[in-house]
């Protein structure tokens, strides 16, 4: 059973809430970006999902990417992976980069030269705006096939005027 209750969502307009066993809903009716946000008690946002842009955030009210994950502290981590299994000694923690041309409905086979996956690590400059220093790049080098991805692994810094491959491990290692 489906129960409709209507909810204020901080403009002053009221919008449809449905609260089902299986999911809830909210449906937007006013004008702000921000579908839904918990925040804590000095109203600080702890999360927020930006259904106009299509972006999440955790730590800020304002994610600049799909997914941001934002902290104002020195607590050391701010985002882990992390898996725990005793029936596999393969199990492990893992983070994947997936890249495909065409679409989400119709991927196809990566090309010789796309960029498969970044790691940037950037910091703050003095323009107001994130300034990428060193980075990994993960590249394909051939042609693509089932289980066949001809790839390297570039190590870049930047002196001054952008990315320089310093360091590349090839598909032959």
């Amino acid at each position: 059973a489906t129960t409709v209750k209507e909810i204020e969502d901080g403009d002053g307009n009221l919008s449809p809430f449905r609260l089902s066993q299986q999911r809830i809903e909210i449906t937007s009716a006013g004008t702000s970006t921000t579908m839904f946000n918990i925040t804590d008690n000095a109203d600080a946002s702890l999360f927020d999902v930006d259904t106009t842009n299509k972006r999440v955030g955790i730590g800020t009210a304002t994610p600049d990417t799909r997914l941001e994950v934002a902290a104002d502290s020195s607590s050391g981590t701010i985002l882990s992976v992390t898996n725990y299994s005793d029936t596999s000694a393969s199990a492990c923690a893992s983070l994947a980069f997936k890249t495909a041309d065409g679409t989400e409905e119709v991927p196809v086979a990566s090309d010789n030269g796309d960029h498969l996956g970044a790691i940037s690590f950037a910091g703050w400059h003095a323009d107001s705006l994130f300034t990428i220093g060193p980075s990994i790049l993960g590249k394909c080098t051939g042609s693509v096939s089932d289980g066949v991805m001809p790839s390297e692994l570039q190590f870049h810094t930047n002196p001054g005027a952008g990315a320089v491959n310093r360091f590349t491990i090839t598909s032959a290692g």
